[in-house]
């Protein structure tokens, strides 16, 4: 009975693990956190619990550094994540107007744990805004992962990523116009991921696969 009991006690630790570590369908969703708290950075980290992390860069197509940066709602209308070259002490883009992904801009998405580690997650979907706030896009943008590029997709509010796993993506504006609808502001980003393992959830673990063994060498 004491090692059924044992037994038992161990599957149900290492199920419970199990379950900790189940993919969930998330999103990061930077017009809320734009709202009542505009400014730039380089990086802006946003803790997305669990023990994971995303970091935003602003970056020149060319190269050179610029800032991410949180834009407010405009006209009642959600913003979101864009970049911006230049910020007053105050952490605000100046000139206000370049707070958004123009031509030859790029934003870089980093997932990390607490260490700074990278962490993989799936990628499943982007929601954007473009120059006005508004859902009416023209032209395309550059998607990056890795080493893989995905070049002229279509701009659009909301792009079904085809399931793309991993730790940065950048997202880049080719556009050859300036104008609004060739503009855009990230303003969610869906995923899923597995929660960074705790420490108490790895001797959670240990126990149970311990657990598991002393049972197994008790019946022989």
């Amino acid at each position: 009975m004491v090692r059924k009991t044992l037994t038992l006690l161990a599957w149900f630790q290492v199920m419970a693990v199990g379950f900790a570590g189940a993919a969930l369908a998330l999103s990061v969703d930077f017009a809320t956190l734009a709202a009542g708290n505009e400014g730039g950075g380089q990086p802006l980290t946003f803790n997305l619990g669990g023990g994971l992390s995303v970091s935003a860069y602003g970056f020149y197509t060319s190269g050179e550094n610029a800032f991410a940066y949180l834009d407010d709602e405009y006209n009642s209308n959600p913003g979101g994540l864009g970049v911006a070259g230049t910020l007053d002490t105050n952490l605000q883009a100046v000139p206000s107007s370049d707070d958004n992904v123009t031509p030859g801009e790029k934003l870089k998405l980093y997932f990390h744990d607490g260490a700074y580690n990278p962490v993989d997650v799936l990628i499943t979907g982007l929601t954007l805004r473009n120059g006005s706030h508004l859902t009416d896009f023209l032209g395309t943008y550059d998607l990056s992962v890795d080493d893989t590029n995905y070049e002229n997709r279509t701009l659009v509010h909301e792009d079904d990523i085809n399931d793309i796993l991993t730790d940065t993506l950048y997202l880049a504006n080719n556009n050859p116009s300036n104008e609004n609808p060739y503009q855009f502001y990230l303003s969610e980003l869906s995923y899923e991921s597995q929660p960074v393992p705790e420490p108490g959830t790895i001797l959670l673990l240990a126990l149970g696969l311990g657990s598991l063994g002393w049972a197994r060498y008790r019946r022989h």
